[in-house]
């Protein structure tokens, strides 16, 4: 086989690119994965990290913990449904 009978890929044998809006389209649904995801750890945290919370609001230290868990405790006061959740987490890992 010489130079001359070899055939080249050429960008017709290439897929083709998907165009570059469902390129975005799927970048932001990526990101709402990934942000709902860091959301749902974050949430999930405050069962483990119960009486470290209960602690710093009670008594006044670890600020940096009362600052991180605020907006639950917001969303808490805000959503009935979301502080009956945060009740029934928390209630599984402090009995």
């Amino acid at each position: 086989m010489d130079a001359a009978t070899a055939t080249e890929p050429t960008k017709s044998d290439a897929p083709p690119a998907p165009p570059d809006k469902w390129r975005r389209i799927e970048s932001v649904y990526v990101s709402l994965l990934q942000m709902g995801f860091v959301f749902a750890v974050y949430v999930f945290s405050a069962g483990p990290m119960y009486w470290t919370v209960y602690e710093s609001y009670t008594f006044g230290t670890y600020t940096l913990v009362q600052k991180l868990y605020r907006p639950l405790v917001l969303l808490a006061e805000t959503f009935p449904w979301f502080s009956d959740f945060l009740d029934w987490w928390v209630a599984l890992w402090i009995l």
